[in-house]
């Protein structure tokens, strides 16, 4: 089922309570020292969110910031002040960094949609 969206001027997307049904987990990378001196970088929760996945079309997805299709993602979460760029996102086990905030705070019931890109095993954006 397509998700129920109102264009306003405004750019308002209403999303019914069913279609967050989702969880997302937003992390931060920190640095940990490991037993042989080396540091790593450990994503450690700092939050987590219902979501609701955006679908777009193929057009909408090539018009996307220059990425590159096929590792972009868009979820939509209620109004949060705690996201920044610099956090880390984990739908399920794959982890993605966000792209793109495109933020919300019109009223109470707002929404926030976010570009999310694949990491790396390794940590580069690109293919998980």
């Amino acid at each position: 089922m397509a998700l129920k969206r109102q264009l306003t001027p405004g750019r308002q997307y209403t999303y019914q309570p069913y279609q967050m049904r989702h969880v997302a987990s937003f992390r931060k990378l920190e640095t940990k020292t490991t037993g042989a001196g080396v540091n790593i970088s450990v994503p450690v929760e700092v939050f987590k969110l219902h979501y609701a996945d955006v679908r777009q079309t193929m057009d909408q997805r090539y018009l996307t910031v220059g990425r590159t299709v096929t590792f972009t993602r868009t979820i939509a979460v209620r109004h949060d002040r705690r996201l920044d760029s610099s956090l880390h996102v984990f739908l399920g086990k794959q982890e993605y960094g966000i792209t793109e905030i495109s933020p919300n705070d019109e009223n109470y019931n707002s929404y926030d949609l976010l570009m999310l890109s694949a990491v790396k095993k390794g940590g580069g954006m690109g293919n998980g």
